[in-house]
């Protein structure tokens, strides 16, 4: 979503939409959504999912660049 909208940049390649490379795509022909669920267990078994080796520090990354760093600071 961020890079559709033009928020981030990608590490490599590009991002279009139809032909247009966003974010020069005109914004009212797009439309991102998302779905989330969350599995049984905690917020770290979650996102290992997708990383079952990660450390501690790479999820605090992981949350904080998809803006969910205010997670961090919840009690256990």
């Amino acid at each position: 979503a961020r890079l559709v909208a033009g928020i981030g940049t990608p590490d490599r390649g590009s991002v279009t939409v139809g032909s247009a490379e966003a974010p020069d795509a005109p914004a009212a022909r797009y439309l991102v959504t998302q779905e989330v669920h969350l599995f049984g267990g905690t917020l770290a078994d979650n996102l290992r999912l997708a990383r079952p080796d990660a450390g501690d520090e790479q999820l605090r990354h992981a949350l904080r660049e998809a803006g969910a760093g205010w997670a961090l600071d919840l009690d256990a």
